[in-house]
């Protein structure tokens, strides 16, 4: 009897279906990007996704990397002394005495032993190069971190990385851009106008009028034929393109890639 609950309890907990948590997709971001959010964006963000805050002090972007080669070639003065010694031990040996006797087989013999016994003090070469990283963590400070390596390669310019490891991770963890990632994460239907599947877009641009007052004009009218939740590709400044709608590319301040 209790074998058959333990076996029906087993049977329950597997059948479970898995937790909305471990459906969520991970997505990692820092400080600075989650304390500019309202509560709201937060809210919405969570409901979609893991969020994981990192801080400051662990990310950061390399800005400069610099490569130095400190390899040493392999030495083969210990092998060429002890081929020499070994060739003028064998003379001396040879033309001493009343009776010489000198034999150029034996005479070869001696200098490769001479020169197998000498390459013990010869060294091999070493291949090794000194990465000298500029890094700028997420707080803004800048910072110098050193690596060892017997390969040249080192990390591309622009990546995030972890700290010190220099570990490449998601590049979302060091975005600082508070457009940017709302207009990734926070996309939300671009308003219609006209007869309801044409989406007038503008680029905006601040000039100041007569009386010293910032204005802002509209210009480089687009005109694309969509439905009113459609998305576009916005390119953002330094960041790349991204999937957005409309309205948030141009509150970014994006340029919509047809």
């Amino acid at each position: 009897m209790h074998v058959a609950v333990r076996v029906m309890l087993l049977v329950g907990v597997l059948a479970t279906p898995t937790s909305p948590l471990n459906a969520k997709e991970m997505l990692r971001t820092n400080e600075r990007i989650w304390s500019a959010l309202t509560p709201a964006e937060r809210t919405k963000i969570s409901d979609t996704y893991f969020v994981d805050v990192a801080a400051g002090s662990q990310f950061g972007v390399l800005i400069d990397a610099q490569v130095v080669d400190e390899s040493t070639p392999s030495t083969s003065a210990g092998a060429a002394i002890g081929e020499a010694y070994g060739s003028a031990t064998y003379i001396d040996r040879a033309l001493k005495g009343s009776t010489p006797s000198y034999s150029a087989r034996d005479h070869v013999t001696s200098s490769l032993l001479g020169a197998i016994i000498g390459s013990a003090m010869d060294q091999p070469a070493q291949r090794r190069f000194r990465i000298r990283y500029v890094v700028r963590d997420l707080a803004g400070n800048v910072s110098q971190i050193e690596q060892i390596s017997d390969q040249p390669f080192r990390q591309p310019v622009g990546v995030c990385v972890t700290l010190p490891a220099l570990t490449m991770t998601t590049q979302s963890t060091c975005d600082t851009e508070v457009v940017v990632f709302r207009a990734r994460y926070l996309a939300t239907p671009a308003p219609a106008t006209g007869s309801g599947n044409e989406i007038v877009t503008r680029k905006a641009s601040s000039v100041t009028s007569a009386s010293g007052s910032s204005q802002v004009r509209h210009k480089e009218a687009k005109t694309i034929q969509n439905s009113k939740d459609a998305e576009v590709r916005c390119r953002i400044g330094t960041a790349g393109v991204v999937s957005t709608s409309a309205q948030n590319c141009i509150d970014a301040e994006g340029e919509i890639i047809r």
